[in-house]
């Protein structure tokens, strides 16, 4: 449960909503991932998720360029939870599974795939339920 314990997605959201320079916007994930490599194994789908997170600071920054809403916001965090899981899973499935040097947990194929993303549905659920009251 510790993978939890840090909000990963909306604080990716807020800085890159609050950071005026973009490469402040883009470090703070690149920081929080690192973090996360910190506190976790070390795996090769951290780059995965890092690269859905500069999704997410892309979107979120696209998003709210002009005036911030709140409405605007909870749509940044929506599609930053989606960007995420879909980039963090992409990830799992390319690689076999979470944990390095582990046997494959899906297969390369279409329904290796959706097995995938329907494994991760749960986690996508808590981290939906996180991001977007935050």
């Amino acid at each position: 449960m510790h993978y939890f314990l840090l909000p990963i997605v909306p604080l990716t959201i807020v800085g890159a909503i609050f950071f005026k320079r973009k490469w402040a916007a883009y470090a703070l994930p690149a920081a929080l991932v690192l973090i996360k490599m910190i506190m976790t194994k070390i795996s090769p789908v951290y780059l995965f998720m890092a690269l859905g997170l500069f999704a997410v600071v892309f979107v979120t920054r696209k998003l709210n360029s002009g005036s911030r809403s709140l409405v605007r916001v909870a749509f940044a965090a929506t599609a930053g939870v989606i960007f995420y899981a879909l980039a963090s899973n992409l990830g799992v499935w390319i690689l076999g599974g979470c944990v390095p040097h582990s046997e494959r947990l899906y297969a390369l194929n279409l329904s290796g795939l959706l097995a995938c993303f329907k494994a991760a549905l749960p986690y996508a659920g808590v981290h939906f339920l996180k991001a977007v009251p935050l």
